[in-house]
């Protein structure tokens, strides 16, 4: 069952998957200043300490590479595990929660972070990303 409790609610030290959703288009570059900026976004978001605090050793980032222009991707998604390792006996256990988040640019050219205005949209969503990036990205191992 996917969580419906607030980002600051689950900042906790509660192992989760989130995949943060942004639009190619709104990114200024194909370098990662923009991708550790929405992140720290997020992080904002979820009352987290921001990325240059991320701890390695807890918590791992996937980012998804862009894709040849001529393909004309028109979304990029960036995958946190937040991984406490003494809290998890399986890595694959399906009650994991995952979470999904939008990511857009504001009128200042700030990232700001917002909830799917659809649920039914994002568990979908949710649904039939798990097994495919739970497959691609195994759940807390980078290795």
């Amino acid at each position: 069952m996917e969580s419906t409790k607030t980002a600051t609610e689950t900042a906790d030290e509660t192992p989760k998957r989130v995949i943060l959703r942004l639009r190619v288009n709104e990114l200024s570059e194909r370098g990662f200043s923009d991708h550790h900026a929405a992140i720290d976004a997020y992080l904002a978001f979820a009352g987290r300490p921001p990325f240059k605090e991320f701890d390695y050793n807890k918590h791992h980032v996937y980012i998804e590479p862009f894709q040849d222009e001529e393909l004309n991707q028109t979304s990029l998604h960036i995958v946190l595990d937040f991984f406490y390792p003494d809290l998890v006996t399986d890595p694959h256990d399906k009650a994991i929660q995952h979470e999904l988040y939008r990511v857009r640019r504001d009128g200042d050219g700030n990232f700001q972070v917002t909830w799917f205005k659809n649920p039914l949209e994002a568990k979908n969503y949710i649904v039939k990303a798990r097994d495919f990036l739970d497959m691609i990205i195994p759940w807390g191992n980078y290795r």
